[in-house]
């Protein structure tokens, strides 16, 4: 395989700004370094998964299907098939070939059909055509959902970023979304005004954060009285605060910070 660079026009292309999904992203440039040299790879889901993800557990054959389709709709692939097998095309390809010719099939007067995706159901898709999101995936402002959570979460800041994470978010983590950020409204660390940017609350899924509430008893403090977690003499001090799953009371919060510093 050669060496292959990436060029500085990357960093101002439209159709990379194009991509959705991040790892869509990835996939392009994992595929760069991947494909034969005439641009051009087996463009099966498993294929592309095994080639480019080989380690990666939660690159699915799915996920790779879905982002393969967001390299298409932005113009970066195409793919065709021949003889009822699927190929992918690296588009503006410049490389100058090595070999005389391609183990994999010609686009151009080779392919049987030439598709913007084949999914597993082998439905063609076209680039003309939307993709169809999934029935547990959520995209932006489906049945006026972003709308709701934008209205609802306190903190009101960097929307469009915040909206590209919203497209991550999976239909079904609606509604425990929406309770938590009822729950979450009255707790100690957001009624001190404490409230992560929206973009950040969804890309680490907080809604599963455990609430503490604003006045609740958290128990007996996990430090000493030398600021030390978890050995003798025992803090006395009742417990003021939870933070990254820690209680700790005013003073060794105050300890705990400046060693932190």
């Amino acid at each position: 395989m050669p060496t292959r660079y990436l060029k500085p026009g990357i960093r101002d292309s439209a159709r990379i700004e194009a991509i959705q999904f991040p790892d869509a992203e990835i996939l392009y440039y994992r595929l760069i370094v991947s494909v034969d040299d005439f641009g051009r790879t087996d463009a099966r889901p498993l294929m592309v998964k095994a080639l480019c993800f080989p380690i990666r557990l939660r690159a699915t054959a799915d996920k790779c299907m879905q982002w393969l389709q967001d390299l298409v709709n932005s113009g970066l692939i195409s793919v065709y098939e021949v003889n009822g097998k699927s190929y992918l095309q690296v588009t503006k390809w410049d490389n100058k070939p090595r070999a005389e010719h391609s183990k994999y099939p010609n686009p151009r007067t080779d392919a049987d059909k030439c598709m913007q995706m084949l999914p597993v159901n082998r439905e063609p898709l076209t680039v003309n055509r939307e993709l169809k999101p999934k029935t547990n995936t959520l995209f932006a402002n489906a049945n006026g959902a972003w709308d709701e959570f934008w209205e609802a979460y306190p903190r009101k800041t960097a929307k469009q970023v915040a909206l590209k994470a919203w497209k991550r978010v999976l239909a079904g983590d609606v509604p425990v979304l929406m309770a938590a950020i009822e729950a979450q409204s009255v707790s100690e660390q957001w009624q001190r005004g404490v409230i992560p940017h929206p973009a950040t609350w969804l890309n680490q899924r907080r809604w599963e954060d455990e609430t503490i509430v604003a006045g609740q008893d958290l128990g007996q403090c996990m430090f000493n009285r030398n600021g030390e977690r978890g050995t003798l003499p025992q803090c006395a001090n009742p417990g003021a605060e939870e933070r990254d799953r820690l209680i700790y009371c005013k003073q060794h919060q105050h300890l705990h910070g400046e060693r932190k510093r």
